[in-house]
């Protein structure tokens, strides 16, 4: 992550989570993080780097950048419900 430019990440399970985690510092500029799996618990991944003495940030500072894929999916329904055609009209 630290040479990439990518805004959005998406991890599907907590092992690709907590190698996410661990390298923070190198995705200040990631303003999504997308939880492919909504059962994953994002607050367990934290905990656990914690508890195993890795440095992880608080549930609080990461909260704002995460989202569900379902919420992810009700983001972009209800876009589609407040300017009908604006994705598809960008080919």
């Amino acid at each position: 992550m630290k040479h990439a430019d990518a805004k959005v990440v998406f991890v599907d399970t907590p092992a690709p989570a907590r190698a996410r985690v661990r390298g923070v510092d190198d995705w200040a500029h990631v303003e999504r993080v997308v939880l492919l799996d909504d059962a994953l618990d994002a607050r367990a991944v934290l905990a656990r780097l914690a508890d195993a003495g890795k440095k992880a940030p608080s549930y609080a500072e990461v909260e704002r950048k995460l989202v569900t894929w379902s919420g992810a999916l009700a983001i972009g329904a209800a876009r589609d419900r407040e300017q009908p055609g604006l994705v598809r009209g960008r080919r």
